[in-house]
């Protein structure tokens, strides 16, 4: 979500003078910043309310607010890129009975990705297990598949794999060596968390809040707190499914979303406390959109 770099007052002047009028454009290329200067991105997911994503706005039909204070966009970018998933699947004993849906789902998941798309699949019960290292072949991924065993029954450890998985994407960040990508992290789960020793609010929503990942549950029960509390705080969104029919139109609509979100890029008016949380808000001037992304970050420690 963020570049931050020492920012000291005499460089906002010069940031102004080196951004020049064309970061406002809709240019897609990001802006090279002086190496003192502090930068905070946001992607942001905009939607009509009936849930279809919203493309055409341009940098003005934008508003961004750190701490209740309006920030002006200094970079905008809006365009579709590749990304890379990392499919979090639950095998644990409570899955049982959905064991055929689980399967059906990756499945479906994996032939819907786009062309440059990569994904990792990662098993969960009481502990993680890697099945398939990131690739972006689909016919590996589809063969790591039929490696699943078909008896659910170990216990759930679901707090304890993602703080996990957060604590390594938060130290390598999203890998993006072949040029733009974000990053999602697709969880198949019905969000019961039955061995973890690790708190959902003091420890795994700290460690999501550190990462610059986007969550999106795929939930095989029905309203899950902690599975809507996890997806908000990260940008995503929940997609709750009760049949294979309904996994082709969710996973189409999370793959809409992630690669064509825009990028919204400013410079905060003030440096905050090392170590802080920051609130930030971003809407729009449209009527009738929700815009959905992370709620906040962490300044680095000093």
């Amino acid at each position: 979500m963020h570049d931050r770099r020492p920012l000291s007052r005499t460089t906002t002047l010069l940031l102004a003078l080196f951004l020049g009028a064309g970061t406002l454009r809709g240019e897609t290329t990001a802006p090279t910043f002086p190496s003192e200067v502090t930068v905070v991105n946001v992607h942001a997911t905009v939607t009509r309310d009936g849930g279809t994503a919203l493309d055409g706005l341009s940098a003005a039909d934008f508003r961004v607010s750190e701490n209740g204070k309006p920030q002006e966009v200094a970079f905008f970018a809006h365009e579709e890129v590749p990304v890379t998933y990392t499919l979090l699947v639950d095998v644990s004993g409570s899955m049982r009975k959905r064991a055929r849906l689980v399967f059906e789902a990756l499945e479906t998941f994996i032939t819907t990705m786009r062309p440059g798309d990569r994904a990792s699949i990662i098993l969960f019960g009481t502990t993680a297990k890697v099945l398939q290292e990131e690739t972006v072949d689909r016919q590996a991924l589809l063969a790591a598949t039929d490696r699943i065993p078909e008896d659910f029954n170990d216990g759930t450890a679901l707090y304890e794999v993602l703080y996990g998985h957060f604590g390594t994407v938060g130290a390598r960040g999203c890998n993006a060596d072949t040029g733009p990508r974000r990053c999602a992290l697709v969880v198949f789960s019905d969000g019961k968390d039955e061995t973890s020793r690790r708190q959902f609010r003091a420890e795994v929503l700290d460690a999501a809040r550190r990462t610059d990942l986007a969550v999106y549950p795929v939930a095989m029960t029905w309203h899950d707190a902690f599975l809507e509390r996890l997806a908000r705080e990260t940008g995503g969104r929940v997609s709750y499914v009760g049949h294979g029919g309904e996994l082709a139109d969710a996973y189409r609509a999370i793959g809409a979303e992630v690669a064509s979100q825009y990028t919204i890029g400013y410079v905060p008016g003030a440096l905050p406390a090392p170590g802080a949380w920051q609130p930030v808000r971003v809407t729009v001037t449209k009527k009738g959109v929700t815009v959905r992304h992370r709620t906040g970050y962490f300044t680095p420690a000093r």
